[in-house]
């Protein structure tokens, strides 16, 4: 049943393009600037699928934009938080991870060794199903990441 729930979510839920447009929208309406540099970064994130580290996006943007520094991912990725537009995963170890496709609070997978982070497929309600009393406390969130060995690692190591 858990490798039913835990599966691997390939299909896709957003059209790139029509995403990149809305931070681009979003961005410009915040009154950030929409230099080069920053649009690279904006496609970067959309474009990948393993929810990126800044210093990911940073080596596959400074391969065809030179000019781009790694404080201009991060500075990037500041303005898509303070505008709402990005969640940052913590994985425990290794670096944050990135994900603009889906900036509202979702399961993720996080692997143990790599730091490898994807969505988690859930079933839906299934974690309205919990139930929390929260007794007097505002503005709760929940955050649910389910931890262990990504296939890539098992298989390595001969886990699997």
């Amino acid at each position: 049943m858990y490798q039913e729930i835990l599966a691997r979510n390939s299909s896709k839920v957003y059209d790139v393009d029509t995403r990149y447009q809305e931070l681009v929208h979003e961005l410009r309406d915040y009154g950030y600037r929409l230099t080069p540099q920053r649009l690279a970064v904006v496609q970067a994130l959309i474009e990948d699928e393993e929810h990126p580290s800044a210093e990911i996006v940073y080596e596959r943007i400074s391969r065809r934009l030179p000019t781009t520094s790694l404080a201009t991912v991060y500075n990037t990725l500041d303005a898509l938080k303070a505008i709402g537009q990005v969640l940052e995963i913590r994985p425990g170890q290794g670096p944050i991870r990135y994900d603009v496709r889906r900036p509202s609070r979702h399961p993720h997978l996080i692997c143990q060794r790599c730091g490898h982070v994807e969505d988690a497929r859930v079933p839906e309600g299934s974690l309205r199903e919990l139930g929390v009393e929260a007794n007097g406390w505002q503005n709760l969130q929940a955050r649910v990441d389910f931890q262990g060995i990504c296939p890539a690692c098992a298989g390595e190591h001969g886990d699997g």
